[in-house]
């Protein structure tokens, strides 16, 4: 069940006191809402706290954010239940109202994030917090936050693209990139998760990441940084572990990479070999496929990497599914943990996509490539998995 299923976010906002979580405060909550909807056997989340879709209005109201003086005692509930961590993040307009609430005990301690960009549609999500839940079904107030009642209090977080552009600031341009693809991919990295992340539905794509920073008046000339990484983001991966085959195989030799061309990742593949915009009977998702060369590199590593979360289709061992993909006249290339971690087994591997992609050996070298590729390698394979 879905939130949006039950909730009437019709209403109209009436600009009144809004406190919108932001940065890594807003990262991580939404993290840690998607592992307690991914926990819940119900398919909703076990925190009965959710994100709507703000209601009409709210999007550019950011600028009546209050001082950050006494947060809302809601945000107390949110650190309380393990969802939110002190100090919280949220958005202020002005410089003077840059400040950090004192200390006080079991009280919520702000860190002001000055956002003066502008906050077009899509900027915001609203927080919902269910008090009831009767025979299994999730009621909401009628009177919630973003009732119409002149004044009201009005908490928000930001969403994926707005994370993307405020953690632009705080990142460099690989640690963006990497960010962007779980953003707009299908997972969350959650520690306290068995495999250390967790599988949920697409939350945004890079399209929607480029169309964002766009809106809010960024250029590519001005904010070099965030529109680099931007167009680096692939989406659809299904575990951190698909996003740094990608990285080590396709980001540029500038960052350690070998330059290839990004394939497309977990699309939806009929028996004939075409790539399908939707899930068909008898499709199969390759985890990175290029389908102008019929090739796709299947990544193992994780416990659970093929499990009844990787896909909505019925799960299967992983000789079996690659047999089917080969079937369909699809080369199937296995990689492990093991080979990724071995520079001159991925040396081999991008050489042979190379070709197969019909480019030769078109490959990077020299020794300032050679350190940044080791540099990359360090940097993008979990290094809690071992196999």
């Amino acid at each position: 069940m879905k939130i949006s299923d039950v909730y009437d976010s019709s209403k109209q906002f009436v600009p009144g006191a809004v406190h919108a979580i932001s940065h890594t405060s807003a990262l991580n909550l939404r993290r840690r809402l998607a592992a307690s909807e991914a926990q819940s056997t119900s398919g909703i989340s076990s925190s009965m706290v959710f994100l709507q879709p703000a209601p009409e209005g709210l999007d550019g109201s950011i600028l009546t954010v209050p001082e950050a003086v006494r947060p809302p005692r809601e945000f107390a509930h949110l650190v309380e239940c393990g969802l939110l961590s002190n100090p919280v993040s949220v958005i202020v307009p002005k410089a003077v109202n840059r400040r950090k609430q004192s200390s006080r005990p079991r009280e919520v301690l702000f860190r002001s994030r000055i956002w003066s960009c502008p906050t077009p549609a899509g900027s915001f999500d609203e927080l919902v917090f269910s008090r009831d839940v009767v025979g299994g079904e999730l009621t909401v107030p009628s009177e919630g936050p973003s009732s119409d009642v002149e004044g009201t209090k009005v908490l928000a977080c930001s969403t994926p693209q707005l994370i993307f552009a405020q953690m632009s600031n705080l990142l460099d341009e690989l640690d963006l990139i990497t960010l962007g693809c779980e953003l707009c991919g299908r997972y969350s990295l959650v520690p306290d998760a068995e495999d250390g992340f967790v599988r949920h539905e697409t939350w945004c794509t890079p399209e929607d990441v480029l169309a964002y920073l766009r809106a809010i008046g960024w250029t590519a000339k001005g904010h070099p940084r965030a529109f680099q990484a931007a167009r680096r983001i692939v989406g659809g991966a299904f575990s951190p572990l698909e996003v740094a085959a990608y990285e080590l195989l396709c980001l540029s030799p500038r960052l350690g990479g070998y330059g290839i061309p990004a394939p497309m990742l977990n699309p939806w593949v009929s028996e004939d070999g075409q790539v399908l915009d939707e899930q068909q009977h008898g499709a199969l998702r390759p985890d990175l496929f290029w389908p102008e060369a019929g090739l796709d590199i299947e990544v193992h590593g994780f416990q659970r990497h093929m499990g009844s979360q990787a896909t909505p289709s019925k799960p299967m061992d992983d000789v079996n599914r690659e047999a089917q993909l080969e079937a369909r006249g699809i080369e199937v290339i296995p990689l492990t943990i093991k080979q990724m971690r071995d520079g001159e087994i991925m040396g081999q591997l991008a050489l042979r996509v190379l070709k197969r992609l019909g480019l030769g050996r078109k490959m990077p070298s020299g020794d300032v490539w050679q350190a940044r590729k080791e540099a990359l390698r360090d940097r993008v394979i979990p290094r809690h998995v071992t196999r």
